[in-house]
């Protein structure tokens, strides 16, 4: 995680794994079925101050917070993991270009409005549902070269 530091702003991405089917109250979106698999969401971290990414995703990684955001009702659970995160820096958003491209490849199932309710984006959440999570890993990665971004990976396996 120290590696973050270095980053200062940027985008990211949790790898994440739900190891049993959940169903999950998710703020004003109300219920959401979560199946058994391997999840991102895209996220950005672009606040003024130079450990923007790093206290960010430290935040994400913490399984006792306040509830402020979508992802805090999935990460917060007990049988959720975050088992990768993929950031680069950035002083731009780059999730919602992140999150069309993972749409448009048909490789997962967008979990809808989840983490876009402040964007056009159908989600920021998606479902890997075919794929493993190493194979998972190298796509997003793959997104972010893609992107003209340098994608810095950190396995919390």
């Amino acid at each position: 995680m120290e590696s973050l530091k270095e980053l200062g702003r940027g985008t990211y991405t949790l790898v994440i794994k739900v190891n049993e089917d959940l169903k999950i109250v998710i703020g004003k979106l109300g219920s959401i079925m979560f199946y058994k698999g391997i999840y991102c969401y895209i996220g950005s971290a672009l606040g003024p101050s130079n450990l923007s990414l790093y206290m960010r995703v430290n935040r994400h990684l913490n399984k006792v917070k306040k509830l402020k955001w979508h992802i805090d009702y999935l990460t917060s659970h007990e049988m959720v993991s975050i088992i990768a995160i993929i950031a680069a820096k950035t002083q731009e958003k780059f999730e919602c270009k992140i999150a069309s491209l993972i749409n448009k490849s048909n490789k997962a199932i967008p979990i809808v409005k989840f983490g876009s309710t402040d964007c056009r984006c159908i989600s920021h959440l998606y479902y890997f549902k075919n794929m493993h999570e190493d194979e998972v890993i190298k796509f997003i990665a793959n997104i972010y070269s893609h992107l003209g971004l340098l994608p810095k990976i950190i396995s919390l396996k």
